[in-house]
């Protein structure tokens, strides 16, 4: 099949490990065998924004690794909004849609379009779909849609999500969680939702050798930082756990704008020299970081899914994580500890469980049913069932 991904975000020449699961999608597609695309509709809402401004222009369209790559670009003309007005919708996908018909002169009109997320890759799937006759499926992921009051309250957002979703073929929705939340906040058809994970990439499967506790106990967490991601409880889970002697080496890889704050904070808790800030690494290097670590650890308060704990998995390592709503699909027993309260207290204790019990975690088992359950073979076939049950109409 010839296959259009629309991510709503993704890599720039600023940003070039941003929407990094949407391309790992479109290459799972493209080892299979398929013809695949990417189209980046970027609309910004803000007038004054730094497109406007001059310090950010749209990197050019290019041949990446094998799959044509095409950039949209359009921006509010009104001062002010917002929300997404009809203009808004109009200029996006009538700029998509230019830029589609580039692509469809020279690579061929593609039989599926798949977007994810609603703003603006579901936008520009379906106005190309009404427009061509193509179907269009889409990938929900975006927390904000839940978190968002402006979101769950404007009736822009909520005819927005309402039309691009009936308009589908199918709305993937990457947890059961998060299923519910988006049927219970909105007034969608449950018939056009199914729950299809996230994928998690084949490296984190590689050079995988189990690891022997020793001290420190050593911990690593993949997540921006933001207040939502919930370091400081993390941090006060140390300190409990220090005065009862479990010495915790903790990795965090990402970068936001909270870091000034969380150094800070550990500072005051005497903390610093347990701590250690990567930055925002590629894959391949958050792998290796896994690899070295007994733990991968979510504190995050709110998550559609959890790619951060398959990627631990997949290595081998068992996960500590709050009950945030998506990792509820992902963390059996046998995986780790899932829990429910949100304080210090319980997560010091989830973490000295693991501790306890380390040499009970089977970590070849662990690594085995994550490709069993999450590997791009075990996802695919669902999806590319739904693509060939689609052309068959």
């Amino acid at each position: 099949m010839h296959i259009l991904i629309i991510p709503s975000w993704y890599k720039t020449p600023r940003k070039p490990v941003k929407g990094t699961f949407f391309e790992e999608q479109a290459r799972m597609l493209q080892k299979l065998g398929h013809t695949v695309g990417i189209l980046f509709p970027n609309h910004e809402l803000r007038f004054m924004a730094i497109s406007r401004l001059g310090k950010e222009s749209t990197p050019d369209d290019f041949v990446d690794n094998e799959i044509p790559t095409y950039y949209s670009f359009s921006q509010s003309i009104i001062p002010g909004v917002d929300v997404p007005t009809s203009i808004d919708i109009q200029m996006c996908g009538k700029k998509g849609f230019k830029k589609y018909e580039a692509y469809e002169k020279k690579y061929g009109r593609p039989d599926i379009i798949h977007a994810h997320s609603t703003l603006w890759g579901g936008v520009v799937a379906e106005y190309i779909s009404r427009k061509k006759k193509i179907p269009y499926f889409l990938t929900k992921h975006f927390t904000g849609w839940i978190l968002s009051g402006k979101r769950k309250e404007k009736q822009a957002y909520r005819n927005i999500i309402k039309k691009i979703i009936s308009n589908s073929e199918k709305t993937f929705v990457v947890s059961s969680f998060y299923k519910n939340e988006l049927l219970s906040t909105y007034s969608l058809d449950e018939n056009k939702m199914e729950v299809i994970h996230n994928i998690v990439n084949p490296m984190f499967f590689l050079d995988r050798k189990p690891i022997e506790v020793f001290s420190p106990f050593k911990l690593a967490v993949v997540a921006y930082l933001v207040e939502r991601k919930n370091h400081k409880t993390l941090f006060d889970a140390m300190e409990i756990l220090n005065k009862e002697g479990l010495r915790i080496h903790l990795s965090l890889i990402g970068d936001g704008r909270y870091m000034g704050e969380l150094q800070k904070y550990l500072k005051e808790k005497d903390l610093e020299s347990q701590v250690e800030f990567h930055g925002l690494l590629g894959r391949e290097a958050v792998a290796e970081v896994i690899r070295s670590h007994h733990a991968v650890v979510s504190a995050s308060t709110y998550e559609t899914f959890g790619v951060n704990l398959i990627e631990g998995l997949a290595a081998g390592r068992p996960v500590i994580s709050l009950d945030s709503g998506g990792p509820q699909d992902i963390v059996r027993p046998q995986d780790g500890v899932l829990f429910k309260e949100n304080s210090p207290k319980a997560f010091a204790e989830a973490i000295r469980k693991v501790h306890a019990n380390y040499q009970d975690y089977d970590q070849s088992e662990i690594s085995e049913q994550c490709k069993a359950r999450f590997s791009e073979a075990a996802i695919s076939q669902k999806i590319i069932k739904h693509y060939e049950n689609s052309l068959k109409q």
